[in-house]
């Protein structure tokens, strides 16, 4: 959705809830001090022990990001740890993490939460980058 007087579209209501309260509506934004804060406050704390042991510098700005987003709720700094996470291209080990799933909303507006940590397999990659260039038959 895009909100006039915005340079970049941004991803409203991905990480919250509309709840009435009062007879008012309000959103609660899942972040540290706001929805599942406990949860949220575990993951930042491994995510600043990954920063420690980060592969590349992008690769740490990647999760330094992440923190900062986990922090404010700021669905800005969640569009550039997305950008900084793209060009994460040299590190071995890839951190998927956040309110990324939206296959349950109708609407692909809320978002359930995934963590996926994986690691490249240099010798698998070397394989399939033989194999795409053989020629079709």
């Amino acid at each position: 959705m895009k909100v006039p007087g915005d340079v970049y579209p941004i991803w409203y209501g991905l990480n919250s809830k509309l709840i009435k309260e009062n007879g008012v509506i309000q959103e609660k934004i899942w972040k540290v001090d706001g929805m599942y804060s406990p949860a949220i406050k575990m993951i930042v704390m491994w995510l600043q022990k990954a920063l420690m042991v980060a592969e590349t510098q992008q690769q740490r700005q990647s999760l330094q990001k992440l923190i900062d987003y986990y922090n404010t709720g700021d669905l800005r700094i969640w569009n550039e740890y997305n950008i900084a996470w793209v060009q994460d291209t040299a590190a071995i080990v890839d951190v998927v993490n956040g309110f990324i799933e939206v296959y349950g909303d109708p609407l692909g507006h809320k978002a359930t939460f995934e963590s996926v940590v994986s690691i490249k397999d240099i010798e698998g990659t070397k394989r399939s980058k033989i194999i795409s260039k053989m020629p079709m038959v």
